[in-house]
């Protein structure tokens, strides 16, 4: 059973409805003027079956995610611009199995507690820290390894964090301890080639990556990133200007096209733009990255 509620309500109207909602596994609320602990205690008696929890646009306070502790199936929270939070509030459900994590404009997030809390979501595979208040480098060295050198989170297959500066020092070590990482979204970085050679050596399992870079990286190397992480099937990366040195061009392109009749050029989405402000945009969909590795087979060959 699925509750979706897009429109204002109270906390009170809940007083009436999870009662008769035992079965009830996915809850999604997008609007409301408070959600308190009264009625997050009810959730928890009521619906022991809940997986699936969103909570957007709420004013909800450390109090009221306590109860959800009781939440044994919960695999699946987001929240998004919820005012009233604290920097502990994800303490409640670190014995919790939650797989799937996302936090939206989250600006009570800091190190000394919420990241040391996020070290006990053991069975996450999705973690999302989207439009958070700008966190320090050592926000992702905090939450990579144990003093045993074990991941905090072995399971992680997706990542993405914004607002967060990170370099080299910080992103490499991370990579390499969470080798089933399938997506990858990285917007703000001072990374240069070092960490995309570290991902064609440690992510065999990538399909999505996203990095955005105010240093220069060399497009030799994004090349054999492409052709390397054979299961890449969407690919965005922006640098400065000295970056983009476009080794295909459309002509080859074009070329391409004609051989491999499965592929539409006109599908193949192959983006490169040069900004006023400095940098250069490469983006490549699944047709576009089987061009670039279909160039590059076929002049190795000769």
């Amino acid at each position: 059973m699925l509750f979706t509620y897009d429109t204002r309500v109270r906390d009170t109207d809940f007083l009436n409805i999870f009662p008769f909602t035992p079965n009830l596994e996915e809850l999604d609320i997008r609007q409301a003027e408070e959600l308190t602990e009264v009625s997050s205690e009810l959730l928890s008696n009521c619906c022991k079956f809940l997986k699936t929890l969103i909570l957007k646009n709420i004013f909800i306070t450390n109090k009221t995610l306590v109860p959800l502790g009781k939440c044994q199936h919960l695999q699946y929270l987001s929240l998004a611009n919820c005012e009233g939070l604290a920097p502990t509030a994800l303490r409640p459900l670190t014995y919790l199995q939650i797989e799937h994590l996302e936090l939206h404009e989250c600006d009570w997030i800091t190190i000394d507690e919420t990241a040391h809390d996020l070290r006990s979501f053991t069975h996450l595979k999705h973690l999302t820290l989207s439009c958070c208040k700008r966190m320090p480098i050592e926000f992702i060295s905090f939450i990579t390894v144990d003093d045993q050198g074990q991941p905090y989170l072995p399971h992680l297959q997706k990542f993405t964090i914004t607002k967060c500066d990170m370099d080299d020092y910080v992103i490499i070590p991370f990579i390499k301890t969470h080798p089933n990482l399938s997506d990858l979204i990285l917007p703000r970085s001072d990374i240069t080639d070092a960490t995309l050679k570290t991902i064609t050596c440690y992510l065999p399992k990538l399909t999505r990556l996203y990095i955005a870079s105010w240093a220069q990286l060399s497009i030799q190397v994004v090349y054999d990133l492409v052709i390397s992480c054979r299961s890449l099937m969407w690919c965005s990366i922006s640098a400065r200007h000295d970056f983009i040195k476009p080794a295909i061009s459309n002509t080859s392109y074009e070329c391409l096209a004609k051989r491999n009749a499965f592929v539409d050029l006109n599908d193949a989405f192959c983006m490169y733009n040069r900004s006023q402000a400095g940098f250069a945009l490469f983006e490549w969909n699944i047709l576009g990255l089987n061009l670039v590795r279909s160039y590059y087979s076929k002049n190795n060959k000769k």
